[in-house]
């Protein structure tokens, strides 16, 4: 691998991964793959950076030799059952959007719930309040609270049975 470690190759596809550099990142998880052709994270993630892509021939052979590797895993089998398609973009970009918010990456978080959003052709992730919930938060942790505002008015309008949205948005008009 040109003097370049298994470890160094995953190490600077998750860096480029999480900094939404997809296409640098699937560069580094191919050449860890070179090295090591069983490691479920990089199949994982290479599979699921060419399903963003829409290469999803590409993706099914990642996501059927991480089945091979671990057929135990009932992730594995969803990816691939689920996600070769653009049907999945959506639930595939939340993923990302919860894994960034995971990290407390809300920068990262809040571009894929927007992707999220963008590819559900039905609409309905957009009327998800767990979406939006963590859109809030995301919003919250950059203190910017106007959009956390119009995020939480947003809350209240998918779900308006529930009373703690209503406590949440009043406290942030408090603090806006």
């Amino acid at each position: 691998m040109d003097n370049i470690t298994f470890k160094e190759c995953v190490s600077n596809a998750d860096a480029a991964f999480s900094n939404s550099q997809y296409e640098a990142a699937l560069e580094w998880y191919q050449k860890a793959l070179q090295e090591s052709a069983d490691d479920l994270h990089c199949l994982s993630r290479a599979g699921a950076i060419c399903v963003m892509f829409k290469k999803f021939d590409e993706a099914l052979q990642h996501f059927e030799n991480a089945v091979s590797v671990e057929s135990e895993n009932g992730e594995n089998h969803f990816n691939v059952g689920n996600g070769c398609s653009e049907d999945v973009l959506p639930i595939m970009y939340y993923q990302y959007g919860m894994l960034c918010s995971i990290r407390q990456d809300p920068k990262g978080a809040l571009v894929q719930f927007e992707k999220c959003e963008k590819a559900d052709k039905e609409g309905t992730m957009g009327l998800n309040p767990d979406l939006i919930s963590e859109k809030l938060k995301m919003y919250l942790m950059l203190q910017d609270y106007e959009n956390a505002e119009q995020t939480a008015a947003q809350l209240i309008m998918v779900a308006p049975s529930e009373y703690k949205y209503y406590a949440v948005y009043s406290s942030i008009l408090t603090a806006h």
